[in-house]
């Protein structure tokens, strides 16, 4: 059990097991804490997605409204 805002980090280490934690700027930054550090040091990958450009969040809209165009006239047929 991981709560960060109480500090509180519970870990098995004869049963390991797998986490994502996604967040904004918060978990990084509460992450970064001394009193986290034993967390922070057990997160063997992280990565940190950018935000999608203009162009790209059009082109996305546009295919899933296309998407959604063609699924109502095949429910509908």
């Amino acid at each position: 059990m991981i709560d960060l805002d109480n500090g509180r980090v519970i870990i098995d280490s004869s049963n390991p097991f797998i986490l994502v934690l996604a967040g904004l700027s918060y978990l990084k930054i509460r992450l970064n804490l001394n009193y986290h550090r034993p967390l922070a040091q057990r997160i063997i990958m992280r990565y940190q997605l950018q935000p999608l450009s203009k162009e790209n969040i059009i082109a996305h809209d546009r295919f899933t409204i296309a998407r959604m165009a063609t699924y109502d006239q095949h429910i509908n047929d």
